[in-house]
């Protein structure tokens, strides 16, 4: 349970998964809430045992099609670990409004992360060694890492009963990053831009550099939602509508660590794209509106009709391109839908 090693000899490992929670009442219309707690996952079968890689190689001095099996099963792959603090506080104002607010934070390591493995043959040719390049593969190892952070707040208010409804809002502003593990391959690699070869093939006699080995690429994404809801009651007619918008007010994110250049070798043109790569890529505004109509049968039935952007609004983001040059056209809303639901509790048909 404490220091190294497992309590349970397991393959994936053993883990410690403690939980506490504190509510704190400052008076009846206030309270603080404290959870913090971890929790872990075993990596699935299909990430432990996937099926082997078979690579195919035309050898080019005697024309033989070679192939090359590689297991691929990690039998010790661990699992991985999520850490969560997370505060809450509510209040309630006069009996006709309440507020929530909480702010949280959660991490997660070593989470299974594909890398891709060079693969490489050394023949003799006139009593001379060549090392060639024949393709990657795929092995997963525990690299992976993963945080996230953000604040959540709902504000509902009791029901307005001149006009049969209530409202509720509810918004979240979340920040995630995903950091650099772990390595990435390339053979192609340009000089004129400031990569060069620096991968030492192992296992072979040749002294040989081929490729380009550099950290992997990282990511961080940020988004600000807001939702409103209105709901309507006939409590006479048996019936209730709801009506939401959803207001995706930002939405950014951004790679760092890309393949590394020498930015003062760039051409102009390539500068603009690798500019393009490193930058903040910002989306804007939307909403999306839907709405859910429900008629009450019978005690225990009820019927619904829904409608998904009823407004038929595909939230279009076009973004440019400079490697290609191009607009691309992006849909950011689902397509309008709707349908009907009905639903029923048969314990009322028997009593």
């Amino acid at each position: 349970m404490w220091g190294d090693g497992d309590l349970v000899e397991s393959y994936q490992g053993s883990f410690f998964n403690p939980r506490i929670s504190l509510l704190t009442y400052f008076s009846s219309k206030s309270q603080l809430r404290i959870n913090l707690g971890s929790s872990s996952k075993s990596p699935a079968m299909s990430t432990i045992y996937p099926p082997e890689s078979i690579l195919r190689w035309r050898n080019p001095h005697t024309g033989i099609t070679e192939y090359y099996r590689f297991d691929k099963r990690v039998p010790n792959l661990q699992g991985y670990k999520t850490s969560q603090i997370e505060i809450s506080y509510d209040h309630k104002f006069f009996r006709r409004m309440g507020i929530s607010l909480t702010a949280y934070y959660r991490e997660r390591n070593n989470q299974p992360k594909s890398q891709y493995l060079p693969v490489f043959t050394e023949i003799n040719v006139d009593e001379k060694n060549i090392v060639y390049f024949i393709d990657e593969y795929s092995l997963s190892y525990n690299l992976g890492s993963h945080q996230s952070k953000g604040i959540e707040f709902t504000l509902r208010t009791a029901k307005i009963k001149p006009l049969n409804m209530n409202f509720k809002i509810t918004g979240a502003y979340s920040y995630s990053r995903t950091p650099s593990t772990g390595y990435s391959y390339s053979y192609s690699f340009d000089e004129s831009i400031g990569q060069y070869a620096n991968y030492e093939v192992p296992g072979v006699e040749s002294d040989t550099l081929i490729g380009f080995y550099y950290p992997s690429s990282g990511q961080w994404r940020d988004r600000l939602q807001i939702n409103y809801y209105l709901k309507y009651i006939n409590r006479d007619l048996g019936l209730w509508v709801t009506l939401r918008a959803e207001q995706l007010y930002t939405d950014r994110y951004q790679n760092f660590s890309l393949k590394p250049v020498d930015y003062n070798l760039l051409s102009d043109p390539a500068k603009i794209v690798r500019d393009y790569e490193e930058s903040i890529i910002s989306k804007p505004p939307k909403w999306l509106f839907s709405f859910n109509v429900s008629k009450s049968l019978f005690k225990g039935a009820e019927v619904s009709f829904y409608v998904n952007n009823f407004l038929d609004d595909p939230a279009i983001w076009r973004s440019y391109n400079p490697a290609s040059d191009i607009f691309i056209d992006y849909t950011r809303n689902p397509e309008l839908f709707y349908g009907i639901e009905f639903s029923m509790i048969f314990d009322e048909l028997f009593r």
